[in-house]
């Protein structure tokens, strides 16, 4: 399955051709579509964010129904876990919210679909594609 990031699911709301032309050639290649909870709460709040939300989030919902969501769960929390301190060992730092994305995309070995590969390339064993 292929797991849809904010950004991308941002396009698509906003009719982006390249990303709709992506996601056609996943469904296409018979890819199921997800997202996670985590992304699905970035989306709502720009909606609500928005100079017309109740229309705003009528199209975010219409899209999050049509997506499996994938909660943030037990084996999304110890992978956030590791890859925290694994991270800040480093000297480098992720927004809590893009890494519970990917500890949830490789708690679920899901594919990420992103435009922030340099951002999530850091997460070692996350497959990343973009459009």
């Amino acid at each position: 399955m292929a797991c849809l990031d904010s950004d991308f699911m941002v396009d698509l709301l906003r009719m982006n051709p390249t990303a709709h032309a992506k996601l056609g050639a996943l469904l296409s290649n018979g890819m199921g579509v997800c997202t996670t909870a985590i992304s699905a709460s970035e989306l709502f709040e720009g909606a609500y964010l928005s100079a017309r939300p109740a229309e705003t989030m009528q199209r975010v919902r219409g899209l999050l129904d049509r997506l499996i969501i994938l909660d943030f769960d037990f084996a999304a929390a110890d992978i956030y876990g590791r890859l925290s301190a694994g991270l800040k060992r480093k000297g480098q730092d992720m927004a809590d919210f893009d890494l519970a994305i990917a500890s949830i995309a490789l708690s679920r070995k899901e594919v990420l679909i992103t435009k922030n590969m340099k951002h999530f390339a850091r997460i070692d064993g996350l497959m990343l594609d973009s459009w």
